[in-house]
């Protein structure tokens, strides 16, 4: 079977899905639609990404939400203590990656199933959220930590130039190395 053939049922659900909410909404159709929806979706595409070589690796990881979650919990409680934003922003990769290390060791060293260790990480990451924050939104003013999500490069939100450049590495990595 070609991968056309695989794919054609998906393109037409979205070609027909585009069709379908360009009548309801015409102004869906724009160009700043587009780029509105591309803001939007960009932090769960870059999640996308790596989840990706998680699924090709033959595992699952249903941690990846609350992990996000706590992880910029630290972060925020760390600028609103007055660290500076790169600290912040390390101490956010660095939770995520401890939560990602605790993951390969339940699965990688103890043998655990990774859909249950996943599934523990899942629940301590969003408890840690939940108590590090008091159930509480934690503003953030910080301009280094709002250019990423909130800049824009011409009429292009930085989100989309980031998720894009991502994307096109992932694309390259997997079409040129053995994943």
């Amino acid at each position: 079977m070609s991968v056309i053939t695989r794919r054609s049922p998906l393109l037409v659900l979205i070609v027909v899905t585009v069709a379908v909410f360009g009548v309801l909404r015409p102004e869906f159709l724009s160009i700043i639609g587009f780029l509105d929806i591309g803001q939007q979706i960009a932090v769960t595409a870059v999640l996308a990404f790596a989840l990706t070589a998680v699924i090709i690796a033959r595992g699952i990881d249903i941690s990846v939400g609350s992990t996000l979650s706590v992880s910029g919990v630290v972060g925020a409680q760390l600028l609103s203590a007055g660290l500076p934003a790169p600290f912040a922003i390390a101490a956010c990769v660095l939770t995520g990656a401890a939560i990602g290390a605790l993951n390969g060791v339940l699965v990688g060293v103890l043998g655990v199933s990774p859909l249950i260790a996943t599934l523990g990480t899942m629940a301590f990451g969003s408890g840690a959220a939940l108590a590090l924050s008091g159930a509480s939104s934690i503003a953030v003013d910080e301009v280094p930590m709002l250019l990423a999500g909130g800049s824009y490069v011409g009429p292009v939100p930085s989100s989309v130039l980031i998720a894009v450049v991502l994307m096109i590495g992932w694309m390259l990595v997997l079409g040129r190395t053995l994943y």
